[in-house]
C-alpha cells in the first residue's frame, strides 16, 4: 500500500495562513520596515509587527497589490519567462524499485514544454529532488529565481516556492512518479495564474 503526506509553501496555502505567510516574507519586507519605522531594530520590528502592520508596509511599497497578491508575485512572477530544469540524482534504493532519473526528467520536461515554459537555462529553474529509503520516499519541488536584497544590495538565485510530500511507495515506482506529476501540476497551475497576463501576451 502507498501513502503520501503533502507539504507546501505555495501561494494559495500561504494566503490562508496569514501569520505564517507574513513570517515567510521577513526578508522581503525588511527594507520596508527599516524605512517606515527607523526607530525599531529590524528583527524587533518584524517580531512585534502585526500582520496588518506588514500589510501596510507592502502596500506602501506596492500600492496596487494586496498582500496575498504580493506574496504570489514574489514567489512566482517571472513575466512568463521559460525555466530550466534540475533533477537531483537518485539514491540506490530508487533503482531497486525501477525508478530512474530519466523517467522523472522526462515527466517534468514534458509538462514544462507543453506549457511552453521549458528552456535550457540556469535561472530561473525548477528543482526536483526525489529520495527513496527502503519503503519510504520524499518528493520536493522548488522554483528558483533571481532575487534582490535591498539591505545588502546583493542579488542571487533563491528558492521562492516549494511543494513536496512524504509517504510509502509499496515498491511501485509509478506511484512516486504520479506524486511528482501532481506537484508539477500544482506548480504550473499557480505559476500560470500569477503570470496569466504576461503569458497571454506571448
Amino acid at each position: 500500500m502507498a501513502i503520501v503526506w503533502n507539504t507546501s509553501n505555495g501561494g494559495s496555502s500561504s494566503r490562508v495562513n496569514g501569520e505564517g505567510a507574513m513570517r515567510s516574507m521577513r526578508i522581503f519586507v525588511a527594507a520596508a520596515c527599516c524605512a517606515l519605522w527607523p526607530s525599531l531594530a529590524v528583527g524587533q520590528g518584524l517580531d512585534r509587527a502585526e500582520p496588518q502592520t506588514l500589510d501596510r508596509a507592502l502596500k506602501q511599497l506596492w500600492p496596487s497589490l494586496a498582500v496575498g497578491q504580493g506574496l504570489d508575485r514574489f514567489k512566482l512572477f517571472a513575466d512568463c519567462e521559460p525555466m530550466g530544469l534540475v533533477v537531483e540524482g537518485l539514491p540506490e534504493d530508487a533503482a531497486e524499485i525501477g525508478l530512474t532519473e530519466d523517467s522523472i526528467r522526462a515527466a517534468a520536461e514534458s509538462r514544462l514544454r507543453s506549457a511552453r515554459l521549458y528552456i535550457e537555462a540556469s535561472s530561473p529553474y525548477l528543482y526536483i529532488n526525489v529520495n527513496v529509503l527502503a519503503g519510504a520516499f520524499n518528493v520536493a519541488l522548488e522554483y528558483n529565481k533571481s532575487v534582490f536584497d535591498p539591505l545588502s544590495g546583493l542579488s542571487g538565485v533563491a528558492s521562492t516556492w516549494s511543494s513536496g510530500g512524504t509517504g510509502t511507495h509499496g515498491r511501485d515506482s509509478g506511484f512516486i512518479l504520479s506524486q511528482v506529476s501532481q506537484h508539477l501540476d500544482r506548480f504550473l497551475a499557480e505559476f500560470l495564474r500569477v503570470n496569466e497576463a504576461a503569458c497571454g501576451k506571448q
